[in-house]
């Protein structure tokens, strides 16, 4: 998790430095700035790839074309492969490849890539703005006197002075010449493509095991975890983690019951994790501090939706447990 602003049409760099304070809990690594002709682009950096050399913004050309991304490329390696014959690369970065893929093909280069992103990208007079298809990575806009300000949250909008913050939407990128153009749309679903159970299974399994792997991408030192509160999904996917990370960290919180129990969670996630030999790290949270996380929680999830605040809490307490041991979940 990394946070980005700026603006364009003005250099207010104040105003961006101060954006950025506000999203230092989203990138406490590093932190970086840079002021073009036609705007501000800051960053703050949670390192997960190339952690020694992935500085942003990432700048080519002169400082004429840069970019700042909150996010992951998976597939960055096989374009990096074929562009290297054209461009410099000055860093090992997966984001590095996003700003030389649109220099190489423009606004359409977002179609190619696989991960999950939010990020603006400058070259000339020209900019480009970009969200990941299904919106995983968080993106704002707005406008103070026609000049444009994004960040990766809406408390780091207000600071801008902005009266009426739009959520970017999903799937879609911005050029000043093209406006909004949505590049990706969630495919109708198609239903009996495959009646024979064995197929089904083995393209299931296939798929969900390319699906979490891919997303283990980051440098040896950084650590990788995974929660595990025992149900179908997190112990799948903690299975297969653990099939490419020995002894990986897995955390599961909960509370107790009437007779001081574990809950069913915490009980389930200790079969699992003994079944997949993990390191495993478990939370008890009390009503109490439940109700105490509550104003916490609704801050950062920049929500009031009743079911989004109900499993944010529980996540809160799961995230607060992985800090202490691992970088990315």
């Amino acid at each position: 998790m990394c946070g980005i602003a700026g603006c364009f049409g003005i250099q207010d760099e104040k105003t961006v430095d101060r954006m950025l304070d506000a999203m230092t809990h989203r990138g406490p690594d590093d932190r970086g700035i840079h002021k073009h002709r036609c705007g501000v682009f800051g960053h703050t950096r949670l390192s997960i790839v190339d952690v020694a050399g992935g500085h942003q913004p990432i700048l080519a050309n002169g400082g004429e074309a840069g970019i700042i991304c909150n996010g992951e490329i998976y597939n960055f390696r096989e374009h990096r492969n074929w562009l290297r014959a054209k461009y410099r690369f000055k860093t090992k970065s997966d984001s590095e490849v996003a700003l030389h893929l649109y220099r190489e093909k423009g606004p359409e280069s977002v179609k190619e890539l696989d991960g999950m992103f939010a990020f603006v990208i400058f070259d000339g007079d020209n900019y480009l703005l970009a969200r990941d298809p299904i919106g995983i990575k968080p993106l704002y806009y707005g406008y103070v006197d026609e000049r444009l300000y994004f960040a990766s949250e809406l408390g780091a909008m207000s600071l801008a002075g902005v009266q009426l913050v739009h959520e970017f939407p999903a799937g879609h990128y911005y050029t000043p010449r093209e406006g909004f153009v949505q590049y990706y749309s969630v495919p109708q679903v198609q239903e009996h493509l495959i009646t024979d159970f064995e197929e089904a299974s083995h393209s299931i399994r296939k798929t969900l095991t390319r699906s979490v792997k891919k997303r283990l991408l980051a440098d040896k030192e950084v650590h990788v975890g995974s929660f595990c509160s025992g149900g179908l999904d997190s112990s799948l996917v903690a299975a297969l983690a653990a099939e490419e990370i020995p002894h990986l960290h897995t955390f599961a919180v909960g509370m107790r019951d009437e007779k001081g129990e574990p809950s069913d969670d915490l009980k389930a996630g200790r079969i699992v994790a003994k079944h997949i030999a993990s390191t495993h790290h478990e939370l008890i949270f009390t009503e109490e501090e439940y109700y105490e996380s509550l104003p916490k929680v609704i801050q950062k999830l920049e929500s009031y939706d009743p079911s989004l605040v109900r499993c944010a809490v529980p996540c809160y307490f799961t995230c607060k447990l992985a800090a202490d041991h691992v970088t990315v979940v």
